[in-house]
């Protein structure tokens, strides 16, 4: 299941090569809109997340039927396909994201960053989060911060963080 925010580019094909290329078996990938959360420069209202969030049961059921009536559907590349040799480009950068990520005085070392990051990216090294060079900018970590203490340069100071009201973040500490 891939869900992306506001534009899921060629991920789909992506996808299907890794899984190519390292031999997996793959039969379906199945894409679903979800509330934008690359929120660093930008704040997502209310409104719109709950108007985004809320046909997704059906579509959840909808997919679960495809997976039980064995329906095979892989898409080809989309529309921007022009946009695969931007995104190897930029890929490389990539790793240079978290640069950018600082800690305030409001951390108590909890260390669910630490815990949350997928890339692994992040360890607690004397009581504070301390990123590595492997990011994907997720942003798991800015968003789900209890104490809302990771931050993006200057610029996230006062943003609001997204968190999908539907899921209770306190069993996952």
């Amino acid at each position: 299941m891939l869900h992306y925010g506001g534009f899921s580019g060629n991920a789909v094909h992506f996808i299907q090569e890794l899984f190519l290329e390292n031999h997996l078996p793959i039969q379906n990938i199945y894409k679903m809109k979800m509330p934008e959360n690359f929120t660093l420069f930008t704040t997502v209202p209310a409104f719109y997340i709950k108007k985004a969030l809320g046909k997704k049961n059906k579509e959840v059921q909808k997919i679960a039927r495809s997976i039980e009536n064995n329906n095979q559907s892989i898409k080809k590349k989309n529309i921007f396909y022009f946009l695969d040799k931007t995104h190897q480009e930029n890929s490389v950068k990539w790793n240079t994201f978290a640069q950018g990520f600082n800690v305030s005085d409001d951390c108590d070392g909890c260390g669910y960053c630490e815990k949350i990051c997928s890339a692994q990216n992040i360890m607690i090294k004397d009581g504070v989060p301390v990123f590595d060079d492997h990011c994907v900018a997720c942003l798991a970590c800015y968003h789900r911060c209890p104490k809302t203490a990771i931050h993006y340069g200057e610029k996230t100071k006062n943003k609001d963080r997204y968190k999908n009201p539907n899921v209770n973040f306190s069993k996952m500490k």
